[in-house]
């Protein structure tokens, strides 16, 4: 019985003593100040350095995480808003922040407006990256290696070529839930990518899932390089859409023309595959099946 009690007080004292270092040392790791610029920079590096946020809080319960609100982005500072969120949550790494690393682990992302533009010539450019850019090295940038999610988010794409004219496609009550691990090299995301077209007098809606596999260009463990991107990239997955007007494609294609004719709309499903890899890309389209005049239930 003694020794049972000597070992208890002994347990507990290393207990208070390890608790009574750690209320000493997090405040110090664990400081807003030093947090709230840590994370600022990690969305500047995201974003692009145009980047103004409103609120800022931090929390260590139930694990920690920080929140910003009133996101807004620009490409330049005396340019329109090509990025804007109402809110931004982003989980981290315990241990990280502890050796003063910001790894983030989930990343939650609330009514989200993006602008994508494909220039005049016929490049895509989105917060100041390009598909110029080799083996589209951008996307290395908005790598979360872990949950990614979006809600209620809108997406404009506009574009500049290749006609005179300027076209736009709007998504709206766009849904984004993906969860990416890695090993050394290889990337494996399972994604699943929801919401509305707008369309002239209504919407269709679209549903895309898959597996989106890629490799690095140098080994993910650290996440100290500032300039990962993608060798090869390869996705597989299936694709769905109701109620798609056809005739809304006119000014998009080259033979517009017979599409525009097409009366009615359409409910459309495929399986495909995409590959990228350097300056060369693959789609393959597996399986596919449309219908016009359809009624479920």
């Amino acid at each position: 019985m003694r020794f049972s009690v000597k070992k208890t007080l002994l347990w507990g004292g290393l207990g208070f003593l390890v608790l009574s270092a750690l209320l000493i040392i997090l405040p110090w790791f664990l400081n807003p100040d030093y947090l709230q610029n840590l994370v600022l920079q990690q969305i500047q590096q995201t974003f692009g350095s145009h980047v103004r946020v409103g609120r800022t809080s931090f929390a260590l319960f139930p694990s920690p995480h920080f929140l910003v609100s009133d996101v807004v982005v620009k490409e330049r500072l005396d340019s329109h808003a090509v990025f804007r969120a109402e809110s931004m949550s982003l989980k981290l790494g315990v241990g990280q922040l502890l050796q003063k690393k910001l790894v983030v682990r989930e990343f939650f992302l609330d009514h989200p407006e993006i602008e994508v533009r494909r220039d005049k010539s016929g490049a895509w450019r989105f917060l100041g990256h390009s598909t110029d850019d080799s083996s589209l090295s951008f996307l290395g940038s908005f790598l979360v290696l872990g949950k990614l999610k979006v809600t209620n988010g809108k997406i404009i794409v506009i574009d500049e070529s290749p006609f005179d004219s300027v076209r736009g496609v709007v998504l709206e009550d766009v849904s984004l839930v993906s969860e990416t691990s890695y090993e050394d090299v290889a990337i494996l995301s399972l994604l699943t990518l929801s919401g509305n077209l707008r369309q002239v007098h209504d919407t269709a809606s679209f549903r895309l899932s898959g597996t989106f596999e890629a490799t690095s260009n140098v080994p993910l463990s650290s996440l100290e390089s500032q300039d990962i991107f993608f060798e090869q990239m390869t996705f597989a997955g299936h694709m769905e859409t109701d109620n798609f007007a056809v005739n809304q494609l006119a000014e998009h294609v080259p033979f517009g023309a017979v599409l525009s004719k097409f009366p009615g709309a359409l409910r459309a499903e495929s399986q495909f595959k995409w590959v990228k890899k350097e300056t060369t890309s693959q789609l393959a389209v597996l399986q596919y099946g449309f219908c016009q005049f359809c009624h479920y239930a």
